[in-house]
């Protein structure tokens, strides 16, 4: 029989290298430390897109997208996070049978922003499909993407949550995910 204290000790440190792991798996956030990461994912160039709040007492009292590397932040909107920085976002959800579309768009200096995460599952393969990332659109009411950000598999999605804490874009086709 093996000694106990072999056992546990054997366990730590196999529990601690799956910790580190996973945390190795996760793409960084550029969000700032204490704010909650609505979403993150690193693009095929190294580029991080980071959706990011401050929640106090479990409300929502601000958000704000960051666009660029940890030494680089490339795009901040807005450039200070308030209170108001809420109504600065639209967001739209569609949801269906093995299909869920998730949006968060923005208007910053002639361009609107698109951050999407995009889920649908084939019927007979049971393939899931996967697409997120940001789209730029100039001008902000074209229908065709200027530029298109993808994200590279992994990160953290969670965009979902935002639903009701800020405004939905009701002339938005996917609609409002009554």
């Amino acid at each position: 029989m093996q000694n106990p204290a072999v056992l546990v000790l054997t366990f730590l440190l196999s529990a601690t290298s799956v910790v580190n792991a996973e945390e190795q798996d996760k793409p960084s956030s550029i969000c700032d430390a204490g704010s909650t990461v609505y979403f993150s994912c690193t693009t095929k160039n190294s580029k991080i897109i980071s959706f990011c709040g401050n929640v106090v007492d479990g409300k929502i009292q601000n958000i704000y997208y960051r666009f660029g590397r940890k030494n680089k932040i490339e795009l901040e909107y807005p450039h200070k996070p308030t209170n108001e920085s809420l109504s600065l976002f639209r967001y739209n959800s569609y949801g269906r049978a093995q299909v869920n579309y998730y949006e968060v768009s923005f208007q910053n200096k002639g361009f609107r922003y698109t951050l999407g995460a995009y889920y649908s599952e084939e019927e007979k393969q049971g393939n899931v499909k996967v697409e997120r990332g940001v789209s730029v659109y100039n001008p902000p009411e074209s229908l065709t993407a200027n530029a298109v950000f993808n994200c590279t598999p992994g990160g953290t999605d969670r965009l979902y949550l935002l639903k009701g804490a800020i405004q939905c874009d009701e002339e938005n086709a996917l609609g409002c995910g009554n």
